[in-house]
């Protein structure tokens, strides 16, 4: 599992210097659904399933940087902060850790016409 979450984290650097709120919850999206329901044994698909999202909370968090931060936001958009995420993020944001732009619009999805 460790060495899924740090391929996963490191992946998530790209993250800091994008625009689109879109591409975030994509990248979260992405990574979350890139592990689940793998052909493995139910008992050790559901162990990882479980507790992916927190090993992905914990270890953006212990970034304490702008790609930890950038990790965090979508991952609380796109999992209804089940994870802890948010929390995570305003942990790391109360260090001074400045907040990605599109950190405002993700997981606010506005309709605009139909």
């Amino acid at each position: 599992m460790d060495a899924l979450v740090r391929t996963a984290l490191r992946s998530g650097a790209d993250l800091v210097g994008i625009e689109d709120p879109l591409e975030a919850e994509g990248w979260a999206s992405g990574i979350l659904g890139s592990f689940y329901k793998l052909p493995v044994p139910f008992d050790v698909r559901d162990e990882m399933e479980r507790s992916l999202g927190p090993a992905l909370v914990r270890g953006a968090e212990q970034k304490r940087n702008a790609t930890g931060l950038a990790i965090l936001c979508p991952l609380a958009a796109v999992t209804g902060d089940e994870v802890g995420a948010a929390d995570a993020a305003n942990r790391v944001a109360a260090r001074g850790v400045p907040r990605p732009r599109w950190a405002d619009e993700i997981g606010t999805p506005e309709f605009l016409g139909g």
